[in-house]
């Protein structure tokens, strides 16, 4: 693969993950030992099911019982959507998605971009994405968010390329 048009997988910012399965206080243990803002959560398949900020856990902060639930028994309002996309699949196939809502099929590989369309619960206007990205492997499986500020300074120095590629991509040739 050419540098100029590296996979979403050059992207990666990793972040913890926690079974959705797992206790509160698991989750808080996370939080005080990774200082970090979001935890991913996942199912028994490693697939994404959402976010948990830590400005969430905020309300049960002086609630010592609170700490023994499971994830999976919180309110949904505390697990934020999650899109996911294939992280092999390439700038240029995500950049004419964000451009018209539509991968080129004949540019994509279907076996290699299983999970490749955002989940449509999360899309807005015209390929449009709302909130983070989850980027995941050919099984579905995190492998991390994609880090949007990364992947926007890669695309603004490397533009002309990334389009001329997908020019070439629908040449009749």
């Amino acid at each position: 693969m050419p540098l100029t048009n590296p996979s979403l997988k050059n992207f990666l910012e990793p972040v913890p993950l926690v079974p959705h399965t797992a206790k509160l206080a698991a989750l808080r243990s996370i939080f005080r030992s990774c200082n970090c803002d979001r935890v991913a959560v996942v199912n028994e398949q490693l697939q994404p099911l959402g976010l948990v900020y830590l400005r969430s856990l905020m309300p049960l902060a002086d609630r010592s019982r609170e700490w023994e639930q499971r994830l999976s028994e919180i309110t949904p309002a505390t697990l934020a959507p999650l899109s996911s996309v294939s992280a092999d699949q390439s700038v240029s196939e995500f950049w004419q998605y964000l451009q018209t809502g539509e991968i080129n099929t004949k540019t994509a590989n279907p076996q290699k971009n299983k999970i490749l369309l955002p989940d449509s619960t999360s899309l807005g206007p015209a390929g449009s994405i709302e909130g983070p990205l989850a980027l995941t492997n050919s099984d579905g499986q995190f492998l991390g968010l994609l880090d949007s500020l990364s992947l926007l300074k890669f695309v603004a120095v490397n533009t002309s390329s990334i389009v001329r590629e997908r020019a070439t991509d629908y040449s009749l040739t």
